[in-house]
């Protein structure tokens, strides 16, 4: 660089340069040269003896494509997602979160031990901060730097592996950082693949349907205790016997109702007019029995007497009255007989109306057996739906609960393929390179100083240097005076 300024120096003075005159120029400031380069050189020198050796520590995790042991295909294979480049940058991701960062640092106490060295007084503000220039990061962002200064995590090209090294200056250290952050990963990985409250979602669902199993079943008690419905088929089997029974009952009794009826009828028809016919319950009554014995000798009697006595002769009026006085008993009795009869009828007719309200009573039975029985299958569909759904959660949480002991186990789709050693061979400064590199170094900064101090030198040293201040051509010169 400081060869270039002096060519442009050159240049804006309208100088030409030649490689003699860098020869010459060279070897004019040689002990500058070999100043600077032994400077440059011993203070790189020193530099690197005086630096601390560092270390470096590798671990390597293999993303590992994604079985899913519930989706079983035919020829017992598993279905399998493939890893995609999302899913390791996803990893990446995951595992360089503040989030796993702030467990890996609890892990290891390294806020604890900051906060520690903040109260004994052993930690100082930078020059910068004291300014006003920088603000001071907080005693957590601290301890997070510590971790992150020197991890790096990085893909391992054409692979499905990510390379986790960090590098620094306590070999144990950096191994035991790398070693905690793999296995906060790990629990870290789980956690996040789980599926959120399975389990517990699981065990509440459980306990909602056992609750309503138990009410179900407590309503299904009161219902069998109130209602008394053992065997419904049975009781509508019995219930439907007992209606035809009622009706044949019901039709024998309307045929008596419409024959009495009929009776009845024609004994209020036949009373108006006279002595009625007899009839069977006429000729059933004992009163009637003795009646017509007296009754029939009488006609007898009246024929006779019709024959041998006028109308007007005391016999034959005797024998009418006789028979008048007969006649009315008789019709006194048939109208008896006949109050009976209506009595009889409105008995039937009563019986009838009866009858049909106990149908009637049986259907609403039937009806409320038939309401009460859809209420009961209701409550039984209900019981046994949530008996299905508790068994059902009862199997998810067993396949819940070894889905977690997988977990648990470390069975996921990670694997530390290479886990952190305790490196013994430090990884840097390389000290042989960096003397090697030294000397060109020095060489480079000897020339340039050289280059400087004799372009900053205003002297005349040869010829050409007068002829350039002056103008004036240089016809002669007189050699070096002797002493």
């Amino acid at each position: 660089m400081i060869i270039f300024l002096g060519i442009t120096a050159i240049g804006m003075n309208n100088l030409k340069i030649y490689p003699r005159d860098i020869v010459f120029i060279i070897f004019s400031k040689l002990h500058v040269l070999l100043g600077v380069f032994v400077i440059v050189v011993a203070l790189v020198v020193v530099k690197t003896m005086k630096a601390e050796p560092f270390y470096e520590v590798n671990a390597s995790v293999l993303i590992k494509p994604l079985i899913d042991s519930r989706l079983l295909l035919h020829a017992n294979r598993f279905m399998v997602d493939p890893v995609t480049v999302e899913d390791i940058n996803s990893e990446i991701k995951l595992m360089s979160s503040r989030e796993l960062m702030l467990q890996v640092m609890k892990e290891l106490g390294t806020l604890e031990r900051i906060k520690k060295q903040e109260a004994g007084g052993s930690h100082k503000k930078g020059m910068l901060v004291k300014l006003g220039i920088e603000y001071e990061a907080s005693a957590e962002d601290r301890a997070l730097g510590s971790i992150r200064n020197g991890l790096d995590i990085s893909p391992v090209t054409v692979s499905h592996m990510i390379q986790i090294s960090k590098t620094g200056e306590d070999p144990e250290k950096i191994t035991k950082v790398v070693q905690t952050l793999l296995e906060c990963y790990i629990e870290y990985h789980i956690k996040a693949r789980k599926m959120v409250g399975g389990i517990d979602s699981y065990k509440k669902k459980i306990a909602f349907y056992e609750k309503g199993m138990h009410d179900v079943e407590e309503k299904l008690k009161t219902f069998q205790k109130q209602w008394f419905i053992i065997a419904p088929e049975e009781q509508f089997s019995s219930s439907i016997k007992r209606i035809q029974l009622l009706n044949d009952t019901i039709v024998n009794v309307r045929t008596t109702i419409a024959d009495q009826q009929v009776k009845v009828s024609a004994l209020e028809s036949s009373l108006k007019k006279g002595i009625a016919p007899m009839i069977e319950e006429y000729r059933a009554s004992d009163v009637f029995t003795e009646l017509n014995k007296v009754y029939f000798p009488l006609l007898i009697e009246k024929k006779r007497t019709t024959v041998l006595y006028k109308k007007e002769s005391p016999e034959y009026q005797e024998v009418e009255r006789q028979i008048e006085e007969l006649e009315n008993e008789i019709r006194k009795e048939q109208e008896r007989l006949l109050a009976g009869m209506k009595v009889d009828l409105e008995a039937l007719r009563r019986k009838e109306s009866v009858l049909q309200g106990e149908i009637d009573s049986i259907k609403k039975e039937v009806d409320l057996l038939k309401e009460k029985e859809i209420e009961r299958a209701s409550l039984a569909r209900i019981l046994e739906r949530y008996k299905q759904s508790h068994d059902l959660y009862l199997d998810k949480v067993e396949e819940a609960q070894v889905a977690e002991d997988l977990e648990s186990s470390r069975v996921a789709n990670v694997f530390v393929a290479n886990r952190p050693r305790v490196p013994s061979v430090p990884v840097g400064p390389d000290k042989k390179a960096r003397i090697l590199l030294a000397i060109p170094a020095g060489l480079i900064a000897g020339t340039g100083a050289a280059f400087a101090a004799f372009f900053l030198d205003h002297t005349v040293k040869k010829p050409e240097d007068l002829e350039q201040c002056t103008g004036v051509p240089v016809f002669s010169s007189i050699g070096v005076i002797r002493r």
